[in-house]
């Protein structure tokens, strides 16, 4: 039997935890505290208000995972990126070298604009995994846990790790397809995120539907430009772990950062929203990761920068935008 240890008690890991549990995996959620473990079994958590987890009795969800960490075949990190270090400073100390680390978060550091790879790769020594992968895409975890037909994209530079991982993943209704541009699907799945802020913010201005659709393509061809010069390939951007996981995140009502572009376009301060929020909008810390990547690298992203200094800078939502579709 696979043995699988998820570190975060987050949406999508619990997600995740139910997809291998039906597929007959022992699946062990490593928990941070015991109230994460109470809101769990209570179903308290935002994932079980419309949904009922089917492989939910099957999931253990323990404090003390020392040891489920050390037998573990996979070990996913599915935390928001602004404690992704922080975590894994936690565990390092449990790894043996017999584990797959799978980063499902979809983010940059805030300080060091480092993707979560990267992370992996400066504080683990190469003895401690047997491979590292990024799993991203057009996944809703609402959508998922109720087995809505749904695509992902695993990406390693290891070729039999990624095939590895997409049998453990796939089913019937999650599709899971592999490439080596770790760079490119990770940039994907954190630069879509401020495009959807964006892409809220337009719709709570109550732009049209064609000024929306203009606004998310320049967004998209930012994103490639970012993401070609800190060396992905503009292929990537184009599949699944880039335009499908724009659409998505952009045209879904189930959308955080959707969600925090429309309260932005109707005057609320950012730091409302997120007090507001059960859930992290990974496109809030992103976007300041992702405006000093852009200044490193000597680009002029105007959308990027807008958002920014919507964000940072507390602009006026509709002054940005006026701006910014005059100017497209």
């Amino acid at each position: 039997m696979i043995n699988v240890a998820i570190v975060g008690v987050t949406s999508w890991g619990i997600t995740l935890a139910d997809l291998l549990v039906k597929k007959g995996f022992k699946v062990t959620i490593c928990a941070r505290n015991k109230e994460d473990i109470k809101r769990f079994k209570n179903k308290e958590l935002k994932i079980f208000s419309n949904n009922i987890v089917n492989g939910f009795e099957k999931i253990n969800i323990t404090t003390e995972f020392i040891e489920d960490l050390k037998i573990s075949d996979i070990i996913l990190i599915a935390v928001p990126s602004k404690s992704f270090r922080k975590n894994i400073q936690i565990i390092k100390q449990y790894l043996t070298g017999t584990s797959i680390i799978i980063s499902v978060t979809k983010g940059l550091e805030i300080n060091t604009s480092m993707r979560m790879s990267q992370i992996l790769d400066d504080e683990l020594e190469v003895d401690q995994y047997r491979g590292i992968c990024a799993l991203s895409g057009p996944n809703l975890a609402a959508e998922i846990i109720n087995e809505i037909p749904s695509s992902t994209v695993v990406a390693s530079f290891n070729k039999e790790i990624t095939s590895e991982i997409k049998n453990i993943f796939s089913t019937e209704f999650f599709h899971v397809y592999t490439t080596s541009d770790v760079v490119g699907v990770e940039l994907g799945g954190a630069l879509k995120n401020i495009i959807a802020i964006g892409a809220g913010i337009c719709h709570g201005l109550d732009y049209g539907n064609n000024t929306v659709a203009t606004f998310i393509t320049s967004g998209f061809n930012e994103m490639i430009k970012l993401g070609v010069s800190c060396g992905a390939s503009e292929k990537t951007f184009i599949g699944f772990s880039g335009l499908g996981d724009l659409i998505t995140t952009c045209s879904s009502k189930l959308s955080r950062n959707r969600y925090v572009g429309e309260q932005l376009a109707i005057g609320r301060d950012i730091f409302d929203i997120k007090e507001s929020m059960s859930n992290v909008a990974e496109g809030i810390d992103t976007i300041f990761s992702v405006q000093k990547l852009t200044n490193s690298h000597g680009l002029d992203l105007p959308i990027i920068n807008g958002i920014y200094k919507i964000i940072f800078n507390n602009e006026p939502a509709n002054h940005v935008f006026k701006y910014l579709i005059d100017s497209i």
